[in-house]
Formats: structure tokens, sequence, C-alpha cells
């Protein structure tokens, strides 16, 4: 019998993690079907669950007579999906022919074990006598997973709480799907199979997500019913998180800080790295993408007051909600239902009342349906101003239902207003625009922080199919950023270095030409440009930079131009020395 001690690590490696994987499934799944998650629940499946829910009840009275009545099991059997195709049915027949039949099953039922090892036993030991009483195949070959799928149907009928009908690859699938992390047995045992499968379906059925969307008497019946279902899906790839994400970065400084900020110079993938990370999320409403600007304020991000006239020509005033209080909304509504909450935040309508047991299964629930909002180039803008009296909310602990929560009137619509524990901010900020340090102490105390710096080593790492051609540019154009890196830091400083990404498309090129093409328009239309914004007054640290190949100096030292573009090897032989550490190499002749 498994201890306590099994049961609690069970339950310790499963927990919330599964819950929430099994969440995302579900969202996934809802998505295909074109309807909500609450809905499947009525929906998904039903048919598959109702006819257990028909069979299983009348299967158990038969099994729990004194004689078997053989006419009445093959009946039911005979009726119930799980018992198999057509052809599983016709080995049944086989199987109940002889009286030996009887004799098997009570000696499978009779006594059952509790062990989980004495369990797999008796059923390999039925499986294996069934076999000789009739499960082969076609061609007179043992069929012990037929065999095996009508032991763990008697046994789900006889112990609803342990047991499910069982097909390995059905419960694999799912297992798969649902994020399980307690591998199917390696052994071959089909009893072994069998008792992980029960053991799955029931560490699901546990789940609240579960429990929620399938109230039910019966719940491994349930969980069948959806097992049998599921492989008929094109789901594609489910993306599980650990917690929130897979972004091991991220997801701390989001669980500790609520709210985090990617930095760094421009081109090194905050944008791309803040957008994978919510990638999972299959419904569109769970995110928001913002890119914060100098005219962006308090009315765009919150409320604000808008004109509006009158059929009469008057004009008038009305409270239009910003794109942060229109997210919290979404992100409290779904959290209250997903929580069974009944309170609703409507249009202009203060944030629900909320006594503490409510609030504390919100805040229990908060994990299981996050949302996400992108603030990009978030230095941009003036944060005190569009923040507003909100940024105190930011803080975990004084978010509505933390230990400190704050609730704050809105001076437009005099709404109470709140942030839910359940949404999260992403930032993106370039430090060439404005250094960390010159972040205001309000945000960075609020916010946590990655720092993110050209990483060449992206650029190194070519698809494996790609040829040596493309991999000799892609070094030399990589081997130049990091020179070119290298006097920014050495002469201006290091948050204006160019990050990586505008050489990704020579890295992905597929073909030698290709990447010399990307290469030279990342060069003349993206790299030289932004070198000359940063040294547009330091003509003489422009050329230490990059070079008297693409840029000449007045003969004063006062002034500079970009010379004529090169094409080519012309170009590559350039970018070669540069790469080089050479800014003479290679060096144009000068201008007569």
């Amino acid at each position: 019998m498994r201890c306590d001690s099994d049961l609690l690590e069970r339950g310790f490696v499963m927990g919330r993690d599964l819950d929430t994987r099994f969440s995302q499934l579900l969202e996934t799944i809802a998505k295909h079907e074109n309807t909500t998650v609450e809905m499947l629940g009525k929906t998904f499946a039903s048919n598959e669950i109702e006819n257990r829910r028909t069979f299983y009840p009348q299967l158990k009275q038969v099994l729990s007579e004194q004689e078997l009545n053989i006419a009445e099991f093959k009946k039911i059997i005979t009726n119930c999906w799980a018992s198999g195709s057509r052809f599983d049915i016709i080995q049944f027949g086989r199987f109940t022919k002889g009286e030996d039949a009887e004799v098997l099953i009570q000696t499978l039922i009779k006594d059952f074990p509790q062990d989980d090892a004495e369990t797999a036993a008796r059923i390999d030991a039925f499986t294996t006598e069934a076999v000789r009483l009739g499960y082969q195949d076609k061609k007179g070959s043992p069929n012990g997973s037929a065999a095996a799928a009508l032991c763990s149907v008697l046994l789900t009928a006889l112990f609803p709480e342990r047991f499910v009908d069982y097909r390995q690859s059905r419960w694999r699938d799912f297992a798969q799907k649902a994020g399980y992390d307690i591998s199917f047995p390696a052994t071959g045992s089909y009893g072994q199979g069998i008792v992980w499968a029960g053991q799955f379906a029931a560490d699901l059925a546990e789940t609240r997500t579960f429990k929620r969307t399938w109230n039910v008497e019966y719940p491994l019946w349930a969980v069948a019913g959806i097992a049998w279902v599921l492989p008929g899906l094109k789901l594609g790839e489910i993306n599980h998180m650990p917690g929130i994400n897979e972004d091991d970065e991220i997801t701390t400084l989001l669980r500790h800080k609520k709210q985090v900020i990617l930095y760094g110079p421009p081109g090194t993938g905050k944008t791309y790295r803040a957008n994978n990370y919510i990638s999972h999320l299959n419904a569109h409403d769970h995110k928001e993408f913002v890119t914060f600007h100098p005219s962006f304020g308090y009315e765009d991000f919150i409320e604000g007051l808008r004109p509006l006239t009158t059929d009469d020509g008057t004009l008038t005033y009305r409270v239009e909600d910003g794109i942060f209080k229109t997210l919290s909304r979404r992100a409290f509504n779904v959290l209250a239902e997903r929580a069974g909450i009944e309170g609703r935040w409507n249009e202009s309508e203060s944030i629900p009342h909320l006594d503490d047991t409510e609030k504390k299964e919100l805040l229990k629930t908060a994990p299981e349906v996050p949302f996400y909002l992108i603030i990009d180039e978030i230095n941009r803008g003036d944060i005190s101003r569009i923040f507003g009296e909100l940024i105190t909310l930011l803080e975990g602990d004084k978010r509505y239902c933390g230990e400190n929560e704050i609730t704050t009137t809105l001076p437009y619509s005099k709404e109470k207003f709140a942030i839910p524990p359940n949404l999260y901010i992403i930032g993106t900020m370039n430090t060439a625009d404005k250094s960390i340090s010159l972040v205001d102490a309000a945000l960075r105390r609020r916010f946590g922080f990655i720092e993110m710096m050209p990483d060449c080593s992206v650029l190194r790492s070519l698809p494996d199919d790609n040829d040596n051609e493309v991999e000799e540019i892609v070094d030399i154009a990589t081997d130049a950023l990091e020179t070119i890196n290298e006097r920014i830091t050495g002469n201006y400083d290091r948050d204006h270095q160019i990050g990586h990404s505008y050489l990704m498309k020579v890295r992905n090129a597929g073909s030698r030409d290709d990447a010399l093409e990307m290469l030279r328009f990342a060069w003349y239309h993206e790299i030289i440009p932004l070198l000359q914004e940063y040294y547009y007054d330091a003509p003489t640290r422009f050329n230490e930079v990059i070079g008297s190949r693409f840029v000449k100096l007045s003969q004063d030292d006062r002034s500079f131009e970009i010379r004529e573009r090169l094409y080519g090897d012309d170009f590559l032989m350039a970018v070669e020395a540069l790469a080089n550490g050479n800014r003479e190499q290679g060096q144009a002749e000068p201008d007569e």
C-alpha cells in the first residue's frame, strides 16, 4: 500500500503545476472547439462520459452478484463504448464462451489488493489467462492490450476512485498534453500501465481546474471520457510552463515584483524576449502591447475625458478608459470566474467589494490565469505622469487581495480602482535613449530589472543545415560587430553598443549571396545610421569606431560624411578588415 509520505511527495510534485498545465490544455481545447473552458464541462466528451455513467453502475451490479449472469454481462460490455472496437467485442465473445471466464473474473476481483505492486501483478495474471481464453488477433497472435482493456473496464466499474478504462496510447498522449510529470512505466507490464493511468486520472481529478469544470459524482469516468476524445483533436504543440513560463529569470522576478523591465542597447532582443515569454497564451484578450512615447499620458493609460458631440450639437465630455484600466478589468473578471466568485467588475463601476474568504480564493487562483501588459520603450514616456497615483499600487502586497491592499479613487470617473493580482507588466528599455541610472527612483523600486547586452554567441550558433559559405560571412559579420562594440565601450559607453539582432537575418540566410546582401543591408541601413546618431558631434570618435573605409572626415576633423557604398566582395573585404581590428587595411584612397 502507498504510504502517506509517498502520497505527499506525489502531491508536492503534481500540485499547482499540473493544475496550471491542465488549465492551459483546456484553453487550447476551448480555442479549437470555439467555446469557453467553462462550456467544456457541459459539452466536451459528454457522450463518452454519459455512456460510462450509464453502463458502469450496471456492470458493477452484475459483477457484485454471487453468480455472474453471463448474458447480462455480455450485453453490458457490448454496449459500453470503453470496451473497444467491434473486433474487441468478437474476442470478448470467444473469451466468455467457456466457464473458465467466470472463474477468472472472480479470481481477479475477490479480495482485491490495495498495494500497487500486488494490483499490477493480479492484472497481469488476468491478462495472460484472458489471452489464452480468447483474446487473440486475426492471425491468432496474443492480443494482450485488448485483454488488459477488458480488465480495466471491470476494475473501473468496481473501483471508480482508482481505475480508468485503459488504452496505453490514449493515456500516454493525454498525460503528455497535460504535462504530467510522473513517467509512464517502462516495464511493458499492462498492470503497471493501468495503475499508472489510474494515478494520473486521480491526480488530474484533484486539480482545481478539473473540479470547477467537471462537477461530477465519478470524476475519473469524466477524465477517461476526455482521454478517449482528445486524440481526435489536432491541437498542435502544447507549451507548458513551470508556474508562468519557462524563462526562469523573468518568471522569478514576476513572482516577486509583479513587473519587470528588460533593458539594454538597441537590437539585443528585448521586445522579442518579452513577446516570446507570453507566446503560450491562446486567448488574445489575456495580453496587450503598448509603446510609450513622449505624448503618451495618464489619459491614454488609465482614464481621461474625451469630447463628445450630442445630436443637437452640444459638446460634452465623457470618461474613457485607458489600456491599463481596461486590461485590469478583464484580468479581474476572468480571475473571478475561474475562482467561482460571482462578483464582476463592470464598465463605469468600481472594483467589486469581496469578503476575506473570496479574496483568499482569488489570490490562490491568480497564477492560473495570468494577464500580461508589454510596455515597449517604457523609458520614452513620462512614467510619473502616465501612472500617476497608481505607481504605488503596482507593488504586490498593495494590489487587490494583497496583505496591504490599496484601493484608490480615480480622478475623472470617481470609481474605486485596484490592480488585480494576476496582472503582470513586462517593459523594455533602450539604454541608448536613457541610462538605467536616470530611471525614476519610484519605478526602479517597484520593477525588477534584467540586463540584455549584445550576445554574439547567438549569431555563431548556426542552423545545422547552413552551408560553409554562409558560415564564413556570419563569422566576419560577428567579428566586426564585436570589434565595433569594443570600440564603442572604449570611447563612448557600454549602453550604446550595437545589438546582435541586427545581424540575425545574416545568420538565417539560405545562401552566400543572400547572407552578403542581408549583411550589406543591415550595415548601411541600420548599423551606420545608428552610429551616425551616436557620434553626430564627434567625427573623430566615429572614425575610430568604424574606420575610414566607411566614413570620411573633413580636413579639420570637425565633420564627416559616409563614403560611397561598397558592393559584393569589396564590401565584404572592408568589413573583414574592420573585423580584424585593422582600421587602415582596405582603406579607400584619399579623394583627389
